[in-house]
């Protein structure tokens, strides 16, 4: 389970490291064409804005640590089922991820993403639009980790990050092949398991981010 996130301040300094690693951490994102050329293409002029805004929320937020854990839960919750078709990396060691879906592409797209394929026309724009969402997406999956050190108590920092990314992944994977009917690779009792540890990540950090902050404790005179 993830970490109950420790109340604070966010002090100036802190403040302006976490903002300058983002901007860095964004700078080194767009030079990589590899990771970085449909996103540019697709919304270079607003991307940075964008993500930017999303850093701000955290940093602004009376509870940064929990703020910056709930923007990475939402994150890998909407970049997984999209990493899974357009896989950034091999994902051969995570179970339940098999790298087949990218040729069944032009049916999920039409399935589950219609409104986005909807007026697009060729096929192609529609899928360059996805995979620059993704790419987007792991910009920020990247940033919030980058945050975590920042942010986090040494006490409160735990890894329940990758677990949870690992079960996305492969939820996501299960989810896309029940649309369009392909066999299933996860056993019934590892899908009931994934579904509860998502759930149950997710409730915590929300919960967590809802916390009143309290008041530090200072010494007696």
């Amino acid at each position: 389970m993830p970490p109950s996130s420790p109340a604070c301040g966010l002090e100036g300094e802190t403040r302006l490291a976490a903002t300058g690693l983002a901007h860095r951490s964004i700078d080194i994102w767009l030079a990589d064409s590899a990771r970085s050329g449909l996103a540019q293409r697709s919304a270079k002029d607003c991307l940075r804005k964008r993500t930017m805004q999303r850093v701000d929320a955290v940093l602004e937020h009376d509870l940064p640590s929990a703020a910056n854990q709930r923007w990475l839960c939402d994150t890998v919750r909407a970049w997984a089922p999209l990493e899974v078709l357009f896989p950034s990396k091999i994902w051969s060691g995570t179970r339940g991820v098999t790298g087949e879906l990218a040729g069944h592409l032009v049916l999920i797209v039409k399935r589950e993403y219609g409104h986005v394929a909807s007026g697009l026309r060729p096929f192609p724009r529609a899928r360059e639009l996805l995979q620059a969402e993704a790419q987007h997406l792991a910009l920020q999956l990247e940033i919030g980790a980058s945050l975590r050190p920042l942010l986090e108590s040494e006490a409160s920092h735990e890894d329940w990050l990758n677990p949870y990314i690992d079960m996305s992944l492969a939820m996501a994977e299960y989810l896309h092949r029940n649309v369009i009917g392909l066999s299933q690779v996860l056993p019934d009792s590892m899908v009931m398991r994934y579904a509860t540890g998502i759930s149950r990540t997710q409730q915590s950090l929300r919960a967590a981010c809802r916390r009143t902050p309290q008041p530090a404790a200072h010494g007696l005179n």
